[in-house]
């Protein structure tokens, strides 16, 4: 009987102790019990740590990066694309304007290049330039975007986008290969003469970078085997610098220059549509959705701050798309608004164009001149760019682009007071020539 009675205490004592472990495992956190069943260092594992500390710390910086942590995971296990692609999406879309999305961007954008998607890839490109201009990433994405716009048979879109890195970064080490890239492009357009020239300027200007100076020898070998001399290229592109005679200092631009309101936001509600291109940039600026952002809520929840970077952005986004009007009208009012110093040539540069592409030009000629007193190289690729027109047959453009450069600076008004006499000549003997032809027929 007593042995009974132990063996009914013990059962008891066993069933209370069963009960409460089981009650202690489900107090645990579900993922804790599932990582205890998966092997140590196992991607498995890994995402489950990840979705435990997105959990335990909602909408922080700590939760987002391990939800990019965790599609990096998935985007190195076969088979599982999508729910990466899916994550870094999320990521982009739900924090636009963290440094998580923006490695999310770039690996979206990467992913697309390097699988073709080039049309997909080439607005992710465009989308990181524009929210992530401080990120050091930003060069490459410069290079692949032009890479995308070549392989979208857009090559006039991809010259603009090396030439637009070129000003941006005169210095960078790459600009060798960007000239080749280039010249490659020129010849693809049938272009001869453009792409010798540019194959020339690797040559003279940059002699140590070997590879590149080789590759520049065998086109321009290819070509018709012709190569100017280091001190004739020197002499067309002088490195003097801009007489002051003839143009206002970068102080004396920011002096003249409307002063940024203390109060943006006040007068959002008055911008105008430009004269020039007849576009509201604030009736752009809100079908864009960039006013949604959070920072830039916030923003105009004050005093407005950023709206001169958010519609700098936009004019570089229609800019991009060669969408000319829009863009105008977005730059005129970010030049308005005021800008950084840093963002002063690109923005001279391209409202200059787009006053160019809507014929509009005294203001052409106005922008160029602010352009010159902070950027010569870019009046020289300018000069170059109405030479090249000139050749491939677009002779008003050319002529009316070298026109409002012409009084810029003693130092290049000879090489287009000649550039201009010559295409005049020449368009006269083609006049003279035609009508012989059609009597011989």
């Amino acid at each position: 009987m007593a042995t009974c009675a132990l063996r009914y205490v013990m059962f008891r004592l066993g069933a209370i102790w069963f009960f409460l472990w089981a009650m202690s495992c489900s107090s645990r956190s579900p993922m804790l019990r599932i990582e205890n069943q998966l092997p140590d260092g196992s991607p498995q594992s890994a995402i489950v740590r990840n979705l435990q500390i997105m959990r335990a710390n909602p909408g922080s910086e700590q939760a987002r990066i391990a939800h990019l942590k965790i599609g990096m995971i998935y985007s190195g296990q076969p088979g599982e694309d999508e729910k990466a692609i899916k994550i870094f999406k999320k990521i982009v879309k739900s924090y636009p304007t963290s440094s998580q999305a923006g490695d999310a961007l770039w690996l979206l954008a990467n992913r697309s290049y390097e699988n073709g998607s080039y049309d997909d890839a080439r607005n992710r490109y465009l989308q990181f330039i524009l929210d992530f201009s401080q990120d050091p990433r930003t060069r490459t994405a410069r290079l692949h975007l032009a890479d995308c716009y070549v392989q979208l048979g857009a090559n006039t879109a991809a010259l603009k986008a090396l030439a637009n890195y070129e000003t941006r970064y005169p210095a960078d080490s790459r600009i060798p290969g960007v000239l080749l890239k280039v010249g490659t492009i020129h010849e693809s357009l049938n272009s001869s003469e453009n792409a010798a020239e540019t194959y020339r300027r690797v040559i003279a200007e940059f002699p140590n970078a070997a590879e590149e100076c080789a590759l520049a020898q065998q086109r321009l070998a290819a070509l018709g085997g012709f190569v100017v001399s280091n001190a004739e290229t020197s002499a067309k592109l002088p490195p003097e610098p801009l007489p002051n005679n003839k143009n206002q200092t970068l102080t004396q631009i920011r002096d003249a220059a409307p002063k940024p309101s203390l109060n943006r936001r006040a007068e959002f509600k008055s911008w105008l549509a430009s004269p020039t291109f007849g576009y509201n940039p604030r009736r752009l600026l809100k079908a864009s959705g960039l006013l949604e952002g959070p920072d830039v809520k916030a923003s105009m929840a004050g005093d407005g701050a950023l709206l001169n970077d958010v519609v700098y952005n936009l004019g570089l986004m229609h800019y991009m798309s060669e969408d000319y009007k829009r863009a105008g009208a977005c730059l005129e009012k970010a030049l308005d608004l005021g800008v950084r110093d840093i963002d002063l040539p690109n923005l001279y540069l391209n409202l200059g164009i787009c006053y160019k592409e809507v014929a509009a030009w005294d203001k052409t000629r106005a922008m160029y001149r602010r352009l010159a007193s902070v950027d010569m190289n870019a009046i020289r690729r300018l000069i170059a760019a109405g030479e090249s027109e000139i050749l491939v047959g677009n002779y008003q453009d050319g002529v009316k682009l070298l026109e409002c450069l012409l009084g810029i600076s003693d130092q290049f008004d000879s090489q287009i007071s000649k550039t201009l006499r010559n295409s005049k000549r020449r368009e006269e003997n083609k006049g003279r020539e035609e009508p012989r032809v059609g009597e011989n027929e």
